[in-house]
């Protein structure tokens, strides 16, 4: 569901709290690994909102236009520059903040 929701059906935050609760109900321990949408990429999490259920892995995926080449959250927009940026990027920022709210379930 990356486009964002059908008509007559859950939208993206909706169908994902009540499967995640869902599962929560069938299994306590194992964590539940979500990909914010559209597409699972880094800038998605900027918009998201954090599941109401307790042992949510939040993930992000890399697939873009330099990934193979050296690209990652380290770059700049320019695609032609493949030398890490020398400041923080905006992604990297957000990656680092989001991914620092990630505990280990007791």
């Amino acid at each position: 569901m990356e486009a964002g929701s059908v008509q007559g059906y859950d939208d993206w935050q909706a169908l994902a709290t009540r499967s995640a609760r869902a599962v929560r109900a069938a299994d306590a321990r194992h964590a539940i690994i979500v990909e914010p949408t559209p597409w699972g990429g880094p800038e998605a999490l900027e918009n998201l909102e954090p599941l109401p259920v307790p042992g949510v892995v939040y993930n992000s995926r890399y697939h873009a236009f330099r990934e193979w080449s050296g690209w990652s959250v380290e770059h700049g927009q320019d695609k032609d520059d493949t030398a890490p940026s020398k400041t923080q990027t905006s992604r990297e920022k957000l990656l680092r903040e989001w991914y620092g709210k990630n505990v280990k379930a007791k």
